[in-house]
């Protein structure tokens, strides 16, 4: 199954390159997202996922994904990839599940368009899960009652960005980007979608509608 995921940040989306046309994402350069969306999708039975990435002509700014989003999900209905999955940072985009859905109608496409909103960033997400996270960062690190509660400034320490990327540093010397990863490898899914119910939840359970 052919999958497109679309997003803003780096975490998510992986390392995208400029682009303009459609081509399959290398493994290495795919994003925390990638591996969410792939587990949702094989722990259901299906096969797994080819990700497509999306074009990009250009580097996006904060909010800037709205303005292009007609434009890639044509592209992606035009290379008949079937089912595109769009999440976006509540606390970046101040954009909701539904302008999504209205910019694929303006787009005019015909294909599965599953949109996501994380609660106030996608970082929440990974930090849902405090026994994965002390797995991989090799000690207890308790991050508080709701996740999806924390600041949607990524500037305040307290926010699940900022919080995160500081856990990081101070656990390994490894890459963040990597290390993000290999949190949304070892997330139970169960309990992200419980402590992320309003953002990872429904993302979880349309996407699921979608591929069946």
């Amino acid at each position: 199954m052919k999958i497109g995921v679309v997003s803003e940040g780096a975490t998510e989306e992986g390392r995208i390159q400029l682009q303009d046309e459609l081509r399959p994402i290398e493994e290495s350069l795919m994003g925390a997202l990638h591996i969410l969306v792939g587990r949702i999708i094989k722990r259901e039975g299906s096969s797994d996922p080819e990700f497509i990435a999306p074009i990009r002509t250009r580097r996006l700014g904060k909010g800037g994904l709205m303005k292009d989003l007609g434009k890639i999900l044509a592209a992606y209905e035009e290379e008949g990839i079937p089912i595109v999955a769009v999440v976006l940072d509540r606390a970046a985009d101040n954009k909701t599940i539904p302008d999504i859905v209205e910019a694929a109608r303006k787009a005019g496409v015909g294909l599965r368009v599953v949109p996501g909103q994380a609660i106030e960033m996608f970082e929440a997400w990974l930090i849902a899960d405090e026994t994965a996270l002390g797995a991989v960062l090799g000690r207890d690190v308790p991050t508080g009652p709701d996740p999806e509660s924390r600041p949607g400034d990524d500037s305040d320490p307290a926010s699940a960005k900022r919080w995160l990327d500081q856990a990081i540093g101070d656990a390994t010397r490894e890459n963040v980007f990597d290390v993000k990863k290999e949190i949304a490898e070892k997330l139970d899914l169960d309990r992200l979608e419980d402590r992320c119910r309003h953002g990872f939840g429904r993302f979880r359970n349309d996407l699921l509608k979608a591929v069946q």
